[in-house]
């Protein structure tokens, strides 16, 4: 294809054609898979709240279960609002999840044009980001969501803040930050994302004038740390120090080594970049790989002030650097709390120190397309399944299995006289069972775990079910044979 005679307006169509394309072979297989684990649990707190004046929507905002994972809109709301428009249809949500995935791609897209100058460049980087292995569970698994809607948020504050006109930038970027923060605490490094794209890819010096710009999102980012870092650190621990231990318990203990935070970062770069992903096995390689990224940032970020106007490439490469790690910032300290899905951010970064010098060579265009191509080709021929094997996506489609499972036990176990069913009591079932057998099973009996079913007394009404059905023949889409279409 001859780029030049691709007029400027299908750019997006193509892009979007492009990226639904390679999401789609990717992740297509997941449509219609079942909720799992937390899923659940936001399912059944949101059937509590019932919106019929404004002042409800408060509800939405209520830190829940405490302050320190603060995510309204990407709990409490999107769960909320994805009931209202697509039902209980894992399907549905599937595709609007998955949709969501495009968008952030776009956006790629929309901000690699403009720092780069150049649609094929920046087609080129939104490839390598849809490539990168980590995307796998946050395509999968709906409760993350608060990375997903996070990223967009972030990659849609970074966008506006290059298109936007001056008087509308400041404002308008702010307000998507604020939007960033109520999604997840993984928004705080916004500002700092911002000042990168503005010193190093843009070149401003102005100094003046950009901190009226940015100093009101460092403003509100030095509040939201600050309070953060006092609930979780002093009240916390005060009030309810039995939850804060569970938290540290749960892998949010902060680790403060260097060489444990090499290894961290060296891990989600293999996570970003597709043809990395392969080699990453040993905690040596993976500091290995942290260590050369921090190097070649402060390098790049060095060139960009040694370097001359005339390769703005040298200040894109320093800028994703930056971006790769300023995305990782809230997890680069928790070595037991790793999930490759956390790249949603930190692969826009990588993508564009990627792309950024290949583009820059003579006949850039084409480089930048071959390497998209074989990123692509890498990506489906192997690092997408491959990424299907980490212990944390088994561990999310076991569960939804596991679900389907009990469901399906409870459902054949009660009968027309049963007024509760107890299960055995584990994390599975203690998620599960609060309003799920209500919503999948148009249940009217009650179901309790319990931690001992011999210490429960005998009773009429009352069915004990001590595990669940057996496999469900095709186990990944068994759920269909179980849920029912329930009114209302």
């Amino acid at each position: 294809m001859r780029w030049g005679r691709v007029p400027d307006r299908a750019w997006p169509l193509l892009a979007l054609i492009t990226l639904t394309a390679v999401y789609g072979a990717a992740y297509g297989r997941f449509v219609g898979r079942f909720f799992a684990f937390d899923d659940f649990t936001w399912l059944a707190i949101t059937d509590q709240i019932h919106v019929s004046a404004p002042s409800d929507l408060l509800r939405f905002f209520a830190p829940w279960p405490t302050f320190t994972l603060y995510r309204p809109l990407t709990t409490l709301a999107s769960f909320w609002t994805a009931r209202a428009l697509l039902g209980l249809d894992p399907a549905r949500w599937s595709v609007a999840l998955l949709g969501v995935h495009i968008v952030n791609a776009l956006l790629a897209y929309g901000i690699a044009r403009r720092l780069l100058h150049s649609r094929p460049a920046g087609l080129a980087t939104a490839l390598l980001y849809a490539c990168a292995p980590g995307h796998a569970l946050a395509v999968r698994w709906f409760s993350f969501f608060t990375i997903t809607g996070t990223v967009l948020a972030y990659l849609g504050g970074l966008w506006i803040w290059l298109s936007a006109g001056p008087r509308a930038r400041m404002p308008a970027t702010l307000a998507v930050f604020v939007v960033g923060l109520l999604c997840s605490e993984h928004a705080a490094s916004f500002p700092a994302a911002v000042t990168a794209v503005a010193v190093l890819a843009q070149g401003r010096r102005d100094w003046r004038r950009l901190l009226h710009e940015v100093g009101p999102l460092w403003a509100v980012a030095a509040v939201y740390v600050a309070a953060k870092l006092l609930f979780i650190l002093v009240l916390e621990p005060r009030w309810d120090a039995a939850r804060a231990s569970s938290n540290r318990a749960a892998g949010y203990a902060l680790v403060f080594d260097p060489v444990v935070t090499l290894g961290t970062l060296g891990r989600y770069v293999s996570a970003a970049v597709a043809p990395l992903y392969p080699l990453g096995h040993s905690p040596g390689w993976y500091r290995a790989a942290g260590a050369c990224t921090v190097i070649l940032m402060i390098a790049a970020v060095a060139a960009t002030w040694l370097a001359k106007p005339s390769r703005p490439w040298i200040g894109v490469t320093a800028c994703g650097l930056v971006l790769l790690v300023l995305g990782l910032a809230q997890v680069l300290f928790l070595p037991t709390h790793v999930f490759p899905a956390y790249v949603g951010i930190a692969a826009l970064g990588a993508s564009l120190a990627i792309i950024a010098p290949v583009a820059a060579l003579p006949r850039g265009h084409i480089a930048a397309a071959g390497l998209a191509a074989v990123f692509v080709a890498l990506h489906l021929g192997w690092t997408a399944a491959a990424a299907r094997n980490e212990m944390d996506f088994r561990t999310v489609e076991g569960l939804s299995v596991l679900a389907a499972r009990w469901l399906s036990a409870v459902d054949h176990a009660a009968g027309s006289g049963t007024e509760e069913v107890v299960v055995p009591l584990d994390r599975a079932t203690a998620a599960l069972f609060g309003v799920a057998h209500r919503l999948f099973l148009c249940a009217s009996y009650d179901v309790h775990p319990v931690p001992d079913l011999r210490a429960v007394p005998s009773r009429p009404g009352l069915v004990v079910v001590e595990q669940p059905a057996a496999p469900l023949g095709d186990d990944l889409r068994g759920w269909r044979t179980v849920v029912r279409q329930c009114p209302g």
